[in-house]
């Protein structure tokens, strides 16, 4: 089942100037602030994958949300889900001194756990398993987020994702994966779109640009971004029927001008489809007035986001 939308189409129409396909909806009250009777659990997964700077071996691993009543008998989809500048595989569903703010001093259930738990258990969402891993290197120094994001596919593709499946009973294969990200975790989604087609059919880019041509590259070269991402997956082999993207970000967010400028340019080529109903287009876009960027409002991006992915 999936959720109820207000949607409004903007036809013509914008928040502060950009054009956006639906109306993001808030959070209710008692799926942050409460626990679900039928509450899923946070697991770690260790895997082994290679330092793409020394080309030598080094252990790394994600956090994974399982659904209540995971069973090996039954299959799920994939969410893999990445932290932004700064932070880690942490960050969604641990807490720490740090962050306790965040979580309201409960470092058990996070804000985003009780989010997905509620919606699971009222039938908005059907039962799916969040991936958290991290982009940074698991040595000393951890790397620059920018080389990293930019070369974390390989060990996504060749390390991570065939270790979840091992471990877990979930559908194998692109219509059944879908990637995201929060400020440089939205960096990494775009190159995920440019990187990693064949792997994933869902992207869910979050208050962040595309690097690929520079460093905040949708706002300093908003057309030469756009046109790259729609070459990669040309490239890749894909038509615009083949995939599909939900990006959001708030009005008060600042990456809100560098992905608002990117995405205008690209709703002027002929690979993206926009329209609030991924069926009928490959892309959409929301904006939420006043939203920040902060876990505070992420979390809401993905509450509207995740269920319109696996239809």
């Amino acid at each position: 089942m999936r959720f109820i939308f207000s949607f409004l189409v903007l036809v013509g129409m914008a928040v502060n100037g950009w054009s956006q396909e639906f109306t993001v909806k808030q959070v209710p009250e008692n799926y942050i602030g409460t626990e679900a009777e039928k509450a899923g659990q946070v697991v770690r997964l260790d895997y082994l994958t290679t330092n793409f700077q020394t080309g030598c071996p080094m252990d790394k691993h994600a956090l994974v949300y399982l659904p209540y009543g995971y069973s090996a008998k039954q299959r799920y989809n994939v969410f893999y889900l990445m932290h932004g500048g700064g932070t880690d595989e942490e960050f969604y569903l641990h807490g720490n001194e740090k962050q306790k703010e965040l979580y309201n001093g409960n470092f058990s259930s996070t804000k985003l756990k009780r989010i997905l738990d509620h919606a699971i258990e009222n039938g908005e969402l059907e039962p799916i398993i969040v991936v958290c891993p991290s982009f940074y290197l698991n040595e000393n120094p951890k790397g620059d987020a920018g080389s990293c994001t930019k070369n974390f596919s390989t060990e996504l593709q060749n390390d991570l994702i065939p270790a979840v499946e091992r471990a877990y009973s979930v559908y194998k294969g692109r219509d059944h994966r879908a990637f995201g990200g929060f400020s440089m975790g939205s960096v990494t989604t775009w190159w995920q779109v440019c990187q990693s087609m064949d792997y994933f059919r869902y992207f869910m880019p979050m208050s962040g640009d595309c690097w690929a041509i520079s460093q905040l590259g949708g706002k300093d070269h908003p057309a030469e971004t756009a046109k790259y991402v729609e070459d990669a997956i040309r490239k890749s082999g894909y038509a615009p029927k083949d995939f599909n993207i939900v990006s959001m970000t708030g009005t008060k967010d600042i990456a809100y001008n560098h992905l608002g400028q990117q995405i205008s340019e690209m709703r002027k080529l002929p690979t993206f489809k926009f329209h609030k109903d991924l069926k009928q287009g490959n892309i959409s876009y929301g904006v939420l007035p006043e939203g920040e960027h902060n876990y505070n409002y992420m979390i809401v991006y993905i509450y509207n986001a995740l269920p319109l992915f696996f239809h």
